[in-house]
């Protein structure tokens, strides 16, 4: 006779985040195939030949991205434990990531007045603009919980820990979003060239973004691979970001002289960016000074076994620990009624 434990139901859980996951990174990128269609004002399959090459690279790329978001969804829904977590979705996760963030710069690059257009890269095409960037979103979601899974990170258990893992990824994404941003309006400025505030502001979120991902990037895979936790380490990490970026969205986005004054790529990563840093603050500054003392997930006797303390039970305690339990046998599972654990194996009901 043996205790059931609820391990099943929550890996069927994660399966199911993982499928609904798939779904909508694959429902993202049909709707951003068909904004693109429709922004080139593509009628038949003969009308591809006479598109640019840079519009045939946007087609191309979000029709890779739809086809293995769409293997994915579909292998997740039937072969489901077999699939999700392990190399084979890691990969076509990563994949789709790569598909995503190479094709980025082309969508949002305003001389290819595909969905941006303009000086500071003003949105012209809300649809085309915004479904990849969601699918983006979506395809790195689906990487963080593939990973996650396959380096048997909550699984188990509802891991708090570990559940920043996925601010960070989103961190580092959006601070390569913005660096990549950020240097091709460097480049439409001709700064090289010229020694401006503006060129000197674009400069600095260039380098925000790139050191910014790069320390991000670093401690999500110390976090994967060693998730020995350092508190303290965490905290300075994230506040320092953080202040880079308070400097950052004010010479981004404030004054008349700033990058990114109006709704664009670099304006709303701007902001992401410094909401996620914010974020971050907030969950290792909680867990810094929360984890010294108990909580409701976390039981007194783990915090007791933690700190090699002894716990005195009483006899209500004893008690009150063969209150509803569930146990099963060969015949299936009976539950113990209310009672004291000495007594409880003459008093079950099937």
């Amino acid at each position: 006779m043996v205790y059931y434990h609820s391990t099943r139901n929550e890996l069927s859980s994660e399966v199911d985040s993982q499928h609904t996951s798939w779904f909508m990174a694959t429902a993202f990128a049909l709707i951003a195939l068909v904004a693109a269609a429709k922004a080139v004002h593509l009628d038949g399959l003969s009308d591809i030949k006479n598109q640019p090459k840079n519009i045939k690279w946007i087609g191309s790329a979000i029709l890779c991205a739809l086809g293995l978001s769409l293997f994915g969804f579909l292998t997740a829904l039937f072969l489901r434990h077999h699939f999700t977590g392990n190399m084979l979705e890691c990969v076509l996760a990563f994949l789709t990531v790569g598909i995503w963030a190479a094709v980025m710069p082309a969508i949002v690059n305003p001389k290819n007045t595909v969905a941006t257009a303009g000086e500071f890269g003003q949105i012209v095409n809300a649809n085309l603009f915004l479904f990849p960037w969601l699918g983006l979103i979506a395809a790195v979601v689906v990487l963080v919980g593939s990973l996650r899974t396959f380096f048997d990170r909550d699984v188990a258990r509802n891991d708090k820990n570990s559940s920043s893992f996925v601010h960070w990824g989103a961190f580092v994404a959006s601070s390569l979003i913005v660096m990549m941003s950020a240097s091709h309006q460097f480049e439409d400025m001709l700064c090289d060239d010229e020694d401006t505030t503006m060129c000197a502001r674009l400069q600095y979120a260039i380098w925000l973004g790139a050191i910014g991902g790069f320390l991000a990037f670093l401690w999500m895979m110390w976090d994967l691979c060693l998730p020995t936790r350092l508190g303290l380490v965490e905290t300075v990490l994230s506040i320092a970001i953080l202040t880079a970026w308070g400097f950052g969205v004010a010479f981004i986005t404030f004054s008349n002289h700033a990058p990114a004054p109006t709704f664009s790529t670099l304006y709303f990563f701007s902001w992401a960016s410094f909401f996620l840093a914010a974020r971050l603050v907030a969950s290792a500054v909680y867990r810094l000074f929360g984890a010294a003392k108990p909580s409701h997930d976390y039981s007194e006797d783990d915090y007791a076994k933690h700190n090699e303390q002894e716990i005195d039970y009483s006899e209500e305690d004893n008690e009150e620990s063969g209150r509803g339990a569930v146990v099963v046998d060969d015949e299936g599972i009976a539950a113990v009624p209310p009672t004291s654990v000495a007594n409880a194996h003459d008093q079950m009901y099937k």
